[in-house]
This record gives structure tokens, sequence and C-alpha cells, in this order.
């Protein structure tokens, strides 16, 4: 927050030489070699022959903001477009609403293979974030992030925070951008897969 502060109080954003746009998506959920945040990407058979396994600390049934790349993507180069909307502004942009069990059961559903959820208790999601080496191989493995940014992100999803509140959602200004909700990515990274 003390970054995005800075940077839309830059000086050249007071002296009117620059503007601004921000935009706030959320967890992306199809982040290519992101195997512990998208394990529904996992290509080697071996392994997803036993399943999917998702990371989940707190609660599975906490609803949470989740977005596209390719969604984000178009909702930038809208906002590039359009300046008149956008200049000057923090937007916020989804594609989803949806929670890791209702994630579960659509991944079960369209991969028709075994998915269940890895559950991370509170209080071992404390523990990891005051001494990351403390988490389980597993975990530490399959994220270009550290494992205590997943589990800290993980731990406020599961608090039933990670969402923008409707007058901070801003997906109607480019109505050209048409959200994909994950239940219609799953339909797309599974179609013909037997």
């Amino acid at each position: 927050m003390r970054c995005l502060d800075n940077a839309i109080k830059h000086p050249a954003i007071q002296s009117g030489h620059m503007t601004y746009t921000v935009i706030g998506c959320a967890e992306l959920f199809d982040v290519q070699d992101e195997l512990i945040l998208c394990p529904w990407l996992e290509k080697d058979q071996a392994i997803t022959n036993d399943g999917y396994e998702v990371q989940c600390v707190g609660d599975p049934d906490a609803k949470m903001d989740y977005s596209s790349c390719e969604d984000v993507a178009k909702y930038l180069v809208a906002s590039i477009n359009h300046p008149e909307r956008s200049e000057n502004k923090i937007l916020g942009f989804r594609s989803d609403y949806i929670s890791y069990n209702e994630i579960t059961r659509l991944l079960r559903h369209y991969s028709r293979k075994p998915a269940r959820i890895n559950p991370t208790s509170v209080d071992q999601a404390k523990r990891i974030l005051e001494n990351p080496s403390s988490a389980p191989e597993k975990l530490q493995k399959g994220s270009t992030f550290p494992v205590d940014f997943w589990i800290l992100l993980r731990y406020v999803q599961g608090q039933g925070r990670f969402w923008r509140p409707p007058g901070q959602l801003h997906n109607d200004l480019f109505p050209e951008v048409i959200p994909t909700s994950v239940e219609r990515y799953f339909q797309s990274l599974f179609q013909g897969q037997d």
C-alpha cells in the first residue's frame, strides 16, 4: 500500500505532467508454471492420474475474487484505449467470485479426475509465516513465489477478506471485456480430454 501511495503521489503526477491508472485485479487462475497456485495446469500424467490438490488455508467456503491473465490483459488494453474512462483512477476488476470448494468441485467435474482440498490450518500457516523453512517440502515447490507469500495470500482468502465490494469493481467501464469464469475456463482447458 505504501508503494501504491508513493506511485500515485509522484511529483510528476502532482505537477500534472503524468497521469496514472491502477488496476487491481485478483489472484490469477491461469498463470503458467504456478502449479501450487494453479494445480489444474499440471500436465504430467503421472501426477494428474492421482488427481489435483488445491491448497487452502482456513475456510474453503470463503469466496474470493479471481481473475484470468487474459481478461486482465484485455482490461488493461481497454483502459489504454479509453483514457477518458481510466485516467487518474484506481480501478478494480475481477473475472469470478468463487470459493475453493466450488473450484475443487468444478475441477473434479471438468477434468474427470479426483480433486481435493489440501487444507493448511491457520496455526500451521502462522508457523510457516514465522519460519518459511518449516513448511512441508511439497508446499515449498511448484511456485515462483516464496512459500510465505502464497501462504499469506491463501490465509487472507480463507478468512473471506480477498474481494472488492461492488463500489470498488469497475468491470462495467469496459463492457467489451467479458470476464471468464473459472467454470468456463475449466470447460475450455479440459475440452476433448478423456
